[in-house]
């Protein structure tokens, strides 16, 4: 893929992206799940590091997939809790991010979406990946 096709495949995944609208998680009560900067950030970069041209094209083609998976989902396949102490003035503040993975076969090989919620804020869509 040329550098010019490669920026526009990017610039159509991220138009795709930001028109997708919440789902509601059936795993989850019903709750809605927002497609965010986070989600979208996490298709293209791991932390502040950007994903190699291979990983990003990945997860980005498996993503397509996420929404569905995402309403579908009868039940949650992992959850995990993360605690992390924040700076906070001249004490800290304990943040905390919950994370649902919810696994779909899809041809053959199973796609894993993660749902994250940090605090009290919303869940939303945070990464999809494939085992």
């Amino acid at each position: 893929m040329s550098k010019k096709q490669w920026r526009e495949f990017i610039k159509q995944a991220r138009e795709i992206y930001r028109e997708t609208r919440p789902v509601p998680c059936p795993a989850l009560g019903n709750e809605l799940v927002y497609f965010n900067r986070f989600g979208l950030n996490h298709l293209t970069r791991s932390g502040k590091n950007l994903r190699s041209i291979y990983e990003q094209n990945r997860r980005i083609r498996l993503f397509e997939k996420a929404s569905g998976i995402i309403s579908n989902a009868k039940s949650v396949h992992e959850y995990r809790k993360l605690e992390k102490k924040i700076p906070y003035g001249e004490s800290f503040r304990i943040s905390t991010a919950h994370f649902w993975a919810f696994a779909s076969n899809e041809g053959g090989r199973t796609v894993i979406v993660l749902v994250r919620q940090v605090n009290d804020g919303v869940k939303h869509y945070f990464s999809v990946m494939d085992e």
